[in-house]
């Protein structure tokens, strides 16, 4: 069953505060801000445009290692399950220093110097999910920020292949917040990431989400570039009252409202071309792209 839109959205946040504890557009430009090539949005493909505004949170969104801080600082991390795996015994958790064979080939390390713990997984093998890369995590503890910086990761499973250079994520006891660059494949739907910004908090008992940077889908064509010009607003089980995201084309751009009485208004081109009650009226991936 599909879920809805307002439980895919807050999913990243539940799990980061867990861890904590413990065919479309044709193109004819190039973007001059980061030299990529963009999508023409129009009728034919305004709904493709809209879905990915969703669809990439959780394409995006690898789970992250858990740490444990003690007196000496990052004492221990677990190793990661991307969040879109069946559920798996978890892999155990490592002392800064140590080292292990994965159960099927490869390994993982820890090491631990000048506040940042660093985990190196060299073609870990465990329960089908290969992992390589490194990842550095650094603790702050007058904030309690936790800060993760992956480099050269990947992750690759059944239905899943996620690699990235480059990302970083920031996670607190009521926000995360990361930019990523890479790409993704997961249950053949693709897409590519470029400085994609996402950011989601708790705010009196109301969580704000903003999303800003580059996305290239399989479903929609060649990329397009996200801004938020009021952050989405919303509760825990509802659907957002408040919010204005534009998704940028090559001489085009969709915006997306979000009203008080929690409908959704949906403009081409600043002219309105969709209306919808509420935000689970919005087109997603598996209605618009046959996926």
């Amino acid at each position: 069953m599909k879920q809805s839109k307002p439980l895919t959205l807050i999913t990243a946040l539940g799990t980061s505060l867990i861890l904590t504890a413990c065919g479309g557009g044709s193109t004819s430009t190039v973007s001059e801000s980061n030299n990529l090539s963009l999508a023409t949005i129009d009728n034919s493909n305004q709904k493709q445009a809209t879905a990915i505004l969703f669809d990439s949170i959780d394409i995006t969104t690898p789970q992250l290692p858990s740490i444990s801080t003690d007196a000496g600082g990052l004492a221990k991390v677990s190793a990661p399950l991307f969040k879109a795996v069946s559920p798996q015994e978890p892999l155990k958790s490592i002392s800064a220093g140590e080292s292990y064979s994965c159960s099927e080939g490869g390994s993982i390390s820890s090491g631990y110097a000048d506040g940042i713990s660093t985990i190196t997984y060299d073609n870990c093998q465990e329960a089908n999910t290969t992992i390589n890369g490194q990842v550095k995590m650094s603790y702050n503890e007058s904030t309690g920020v936790i800060t993760y910086a992956m480099s050269e990761y990947s992750i690759i499973s059944e239905g899943i292949d996620y690699t990235t250079p480059a990302t970083t994520y920031t996670i607190s006891s009521d926000t995360i917040s990361y930019t990523a660059t890479g790409e993704a494949t997961i249950d053949g739907q693709s897409v590519a990431f470029d400085n994609y910004s996402y950011t989601l908090s708790r705010v009196d008992n109301k969580v704000n989400i903003s999303i800003d940077g580059s996305i290239k889908t399989a479903c929609l064509g060649n990329w397009v570039t996200v801004k938020t010009n009021e952050v989405m607003q919303l509760s825990d089980t509802d659907c957002p009252t408040a919010g204005d995201i534009e998704v940028q084309g090559d001489n085009s751009k969709l915006r997306v409202k979000f009203s008080s009485d929690k409908s959704v208004d949906v403009y081409l081109n600043d002219a309105l071309v969709e209306e919808y009650g509420n935000c689970n009226e919005l087109p997603d991936s598996s209605s618009v792209c046959g996926v």
